[in-house]
């Protein structure tokens, strides 16, 4: 391989990093490559160890060469390349971690992957098909950089470029594209969220009985990742009430789901930019969940609710002694037109009921939403209440009779 067919972007990446692993140089080699065959061939990758030794700046080879453990890193050069990929090399066909694997009789052609995977997916421009791929990879399954059940994002891009039939700048853009639709969620800024995983993903408990539509559970950790603040004790509430909202029978599942809605307005407020956008999308979800339920019983629901004081500040229960409040929110009639009423349960934080208020009734066209407002006392004792919305005419839309906070 002459100069002239070398790649300025592997060339000025390298340099970017200064210090390259083997196998790193080799990700960034494969990643570029035009070659219609799997992997690399040992004169390439040569090559670019050349390249770079004879390069202005300095780059550093991270080495495990036999002889050369004594010190980390040697400025790169084709020789000491070659000496390391004598002691990092690999016939095995499936992943025994990282190595140089070779992928041919005659120990030419070498990759960062193994043959099964360059068998498995090579080609595979779909960036999704890929992070499910490595999820099913054992030791992906417990990712060292990423955590339990995650993948880490250099990790997928490494293989959508070097495996793949995509180069790494795409990989990075279509990685971008499906974290902006949720499909697949980036929260490597929290210690306990590390690295990727796709929406849907198994966390906690109850997730298999929750509508779709409702299994915001990833965004929960977006959130949590993108905030400024601590507001892992506000997600946890949510999760919480999603698992009792799944494990529940469906009357008491909208009572639960104000409250869910109730929380994440409450969660809201606390954070800002991207994570405030994904609460709003999670009430987006609420709202979407309670239109798309076809039978009367869930076409009626009471969104966005909030009990504030004269001034219009939120009521915190746990902090006030009772007395004037007024409880606001958006009255959805998804059905035929028809009256509909709101109704408020306050309970003890001991879960003994309090009082009940029933609104007056608001006539509703099909398909209408209304914001209402509700003048009420609040009880002195109360510690939470719960809100559902009714058919005035007696037959129960959603939830008990009376709501179970």
């Amino acid at each position: 391989m002459t100069d002239t067919d070398l790649d300025d972007r592997i060339i000025d990446e390298a340099t970017d990093r200064g210090t390259l692993r083997a196998e790193e140089l080799l990700v960034l080699c494969e990643g570029y490559s035009t070659d219609d065959e799997p992997g690399l061939t040992r004169e390439t990758l040569v090559a670019y160890a050349r390249a770079l030794d004879d390069h202005e700046a300095d780059v550093a080879l991270d080495t495990q060469a036999e002889g050369l453990t004594d010190q980390e890193t040697h400025a790169i050069s084709d020789g000491l390349l070659i000496q390391e990929l004598r002691t990092r090399r690999t016939d095995a066909t499936e992943w025994e971690g990282e190595g140089i694997y070779v992928l041919d009789a005659s120990e030419n052609r070498l990759s960062a992957f193994p043959a099964a995977w360059h068998e498995g997916v090579g080609g595979e421009t779909d960036l999704g098909e890929l992070f499910a791929f490595l999820r099913e990879i054992e030791p992906f399954r417990q990712d060292a950089e990423a955590g339990t059940g995650k993948v880490s994002p250099e990790r997928l891009i490494a293989l959508a470029s070097a495996v793949g039939g995509l180069d790494p700048e795409s990989a990075r853009e279509r990685l971008a594209e499906l974290e902006e639709t949720g499909e697949i969620v980036e929260v490597s800024q929290s210690p306990s969220h590390e690295g990727l995983k796709a929406r849907g993903a198994e966390i906690g408990t109850g997730g298999a009985d929750l509508p779709p539509t409702l299994d915001f559970r990833d965004a929960l950790d977006e959130i949590e990742a993108r905030s400024e603040s601590d507001v892992e004790e506000e997600t946890d509430t949510i999760r919480n009430r999603l698992a009792a909202f799944a494990e529940g029978d469906r009357a008491g599942r909208e009572s639960l789901l104000s409250d869910i809605d109730r929380l994440t307005v409450d969660l809201e407020t606390q954070v800002s930019g991207r994570a405030a956008r994904r609460a709003e999308g999670i009430r987006n979800q609420i709202d979407a969940y309670r239109e798309s339920e076809g039978e009367a019983a869930a076409e009626l629901s009471f969104s966005g609710v909030e009990l504030v004081d004269g001034t219009g500040e939120a009521i915190d229960l746990a902090a006030g002694d009772g007395g004037s409040a007024r409880l606001q929110g958006t009255l959805v009639n998804g059905g035929g037109e028809r009256g509909v009423v709101a109704m408020c349960a306050f309970e003890d934080d001991a879960g003994n009921p309090l009082r009940t208020v029933e609104s007056r009734p608001y006539e509703l066209g099909a398909g209408e939403k209304r914001d209402v407002a509700i003048d009420l006392h609040v009880p002195n004792d109360a510690g939470r209440y719960a809100v559902v919305a009714l058919d005035a005419a007696g037959s129960q839309a959603v939830g008990d009779a009376r709501p179970a906070p």
